[in-house]
Parts: structure tokens; sequence; C-alpha cells
């Protein structure tokens, strides 16, 4: 069956797609959060035309199309609205073979183990330890990630933020279990020679996973770093990639020793499967970017059940965001360190009707 109609829903950071058939059959959605009119606007204008009057169960097709039509703007709104329109019509498959999205890929429903997830750099070392602290003992968190250095600061020390690091890092590892592991995240911080120090320190500390170490960009840099932190520390990134090219790259050299592109920066499902594939082909595994409970999370978690190469955890932002509130149910939560999985068919949830009627409503027709 072919699809018919694509509507986007957008309300501050969001954008929710949903996908129809002429038979009124309909998937759920949603492009990469953030500056989400821009992408609204390039789902609308430069991949709804490759996916209308088109079959609606070929995802693999529509991506690949919409994708090649516009290599004249690749770039990251366009695998960002690409995103959307991916993850709808997965949903809209998964729900007509009842089943879910990750038994389509052949991967197996259930909870998945999570790591609590920080996005703070403006509290104190204390507080932060705290806030961990209470969280393994009261969500059952078997891995935490805090935030080190000071992002994108190429060694640049003005706002103190190696200062903050260097009380965090040992405290935390003091107030929690031994079973309990720890992530830091330096979101490009260094420079690789300065990043190999931190790395080395990390270790000495008790830290077992070493995220993004020098600027995104600078894949050759994070791979020098990589190298000599082979058995001492596993490096991590990826986040922000998105280009075929780029991926091959980074697992070959390899710049990582774990890869964690986000479904919707990366242009949904179907790309970042791509990606899960590469990178088993070459021995590495994938732990996806997540860094809100938009419906991202719900994808990652299907993403995450089906990929024989997974890492142990999945993100989950603890902090707190009234953009994510109210969105879909059901809400994701955490029961004994993990997200429960929604049995229903294709995604397992459903946007808020009343979220829907307040936002902005836009649809193209075949």
């Amino acid at each position: 069956m072919a699809t018919h109609a694509i509507e986007t829903f957008r309300a501050g950071h969001v954008c929710i797609v949903r996908v129809r058939d002429r038979d009124g059959a309909e998937g759920w959605g949603q492009t990469a959060p953030y500056n989400a009119d821009i992408t609204e606007d390039c789902l609308h204008r430069m991949v709804a035309p490759w996916a209308l009057g088109r079959e609606a169960d070929d995802v693999e097709a529509v991506v690949r199309l919409a994708l090649d039509r516009n290599y004249k703007f690749t770039g990251s709104f366009l695998y960002r609205a690409v995103g959307g329109i991916d993850t709808a019509l997965w949903d809209l498959r998964a729900k007509r073979a009842g089943k879910t999205v990750c038994e389509l890929f052949g991967g197996t429903p259930g909870p998945q183990p999570c790591y609590a997830s920080s996005m703070r750099r403006d509290n104190t070392p204390e507080q932060e330890t705290a806030r961990m602290v209470d969280l393994v003992n009261r969500c059952g968190f078997r891995a935490v990630k805090i935030k080190i250095g000071p992002r994108l600061g190429r060694d640049d020390d003005a706002a103190g933020a190696e200062i903050r690091t260097r009380a965090l890092v040992p405290m935390i590892r003091k107030a929690l279990p031994a079973n309990v592991q720890i992530f830091a995240d330096a979101n490009g911080s260094y420079a690789p020679d300065r990043a190999i120090e931190v790395g080395h320190w990390l270790a000495d500390h008790g830290i077992s996973q070493y995220e993004e170490p020098c600027p995104h960009t600078d894949i050759t840099g994070t791979a020098k770093v990589t190298a000599a932190l082979t058995g001492i520390i596993t490096v991590t990134g990826g986040e922000q990639d998105y280009l075929p090219a780029i991926w091959d790259l980074m697992t070959s050299l390899p710049a990582v020793h774990v890869i964690q592109p986000d479904v919707m920066y990366n242009g949904g499902i179907c790309t970042t499967l791509a990606v899960a594939k590469l990178a088993a082909q070459r021995g590495i595994k994938v732990l996806p970017h997540a860094a809100n409970h938009s419906m991202l999370q719900v994808f990652t978690q299907h993403l995450l059940r089906a990929l024989p190469n997974a890492d142990a955890f999945m993100e989950y932002s603890i902090e707190d965001t009234d953009w994510t509130k109210d969105l879909y149910t059901p809400a994701p939560q955490i029961i004994n360190g993990a997200m429960p999985f929604s049995p229903a068919a294709g995604w397992g949830i459903t946007p808020d009707p009343q979220w829907l009627e307040t936002a902005t409503r836009r649809e193209t027709l075949a």
C-alpha cells in the first residue's frame, strides 16, 4: 500500500510525524529534536515528495531515494528530516505485521538496562555525586555517566571545568558501589595529547568509558587517543555523525572502541542499522546516543534489542525537561535499572492527543 499523506505536529523542540496509507492505516515517528521548525520545512519540501505515492513497507527504498535525490543538500537537517519519515514508516510496517519494530529486525522485546546520564556541568561535585548515589539506590542503575572538562574547550580551563573534573571523578567513584560502572563524557574537551593524559587519569580512578575526548571533527586525533588508550579505558564517540563515509573512516581506523550513532541525527533506523552492521563486521560495539526522553528513547530501545553488537546499556537522561513531558504514552521510566518494553505493535507508544491538539499541524498529500 502506497503512502498517501504525511503530517507533522510541531511544538517547541519537537516535531512528531504521522504517515497514512489510502486505507487509513497510520504510523508515528519523530524528527530529531531542536530547531524543529527548520527540520519540518526540510521534511515537507525535500523528503515528503520522495515518500508519497511509494510503497510504505519498503522503508529502505524510500530512505535511499530521499537521500539520493537530495544529494546537493546533504547535511544534518536533511538527515534529521529523513529520520522522521523513516521512523513513522517503520511503525506502520510493524503494525501491519502485528509485531513490535524490534521483532521486524529479529530482536526480542524486553526491558533494556540503562545508564543514568547527566547533562550538567553547572553543579558542584558534591551535588552531582549526591544525585547519582540517590538514583543508584532508588532506581537500581548499574552504570552512570558524568560530564567532564570544558565542552569543546580544546584544553581551555577558563570556566574552571577541569577543577570540577578533578574533584568529581574520585569523589563519585568512592561514593558509588564498585559494581556500578562510571562513564565520563568530555564533549570534545581536549586536544589529543591532553586527552590521552586525561584518559590514563580516568582509568586510574576507576572510570570505564571515556566519551568524545576530542572535538568530533578531529577523527584522526580521536583515533590517536583510542590507539594510546586501548586496553586501558574504552573510548566512545560518534553522536554528531551521519555521513556513510565518516562511519567507514571511524570504524576502519578505528577512531573509537564503541560507536555512538544517534538514531535521529543519523537519519533514522535504516541508516543506523547500516552503521551497526558495518561496526559488527569490524568488531566494534554500538552504544547509541539518546540524550532525551522524546520518542528517540523508544526508537533506541527497539534498536538495541535487535543488535547483536549492542553495548550493555542504553543512555537514559536524568534531567527533567518540560518539552518531553506528556509527549506520548506509555512514558519512559526506570524499574530496577532498566526501561520497560511496551508490547504493543509498532513502537508500542501513542502520541498524547492533547499535545497533538496544541501543536502546529502541517500536511503534504500525494
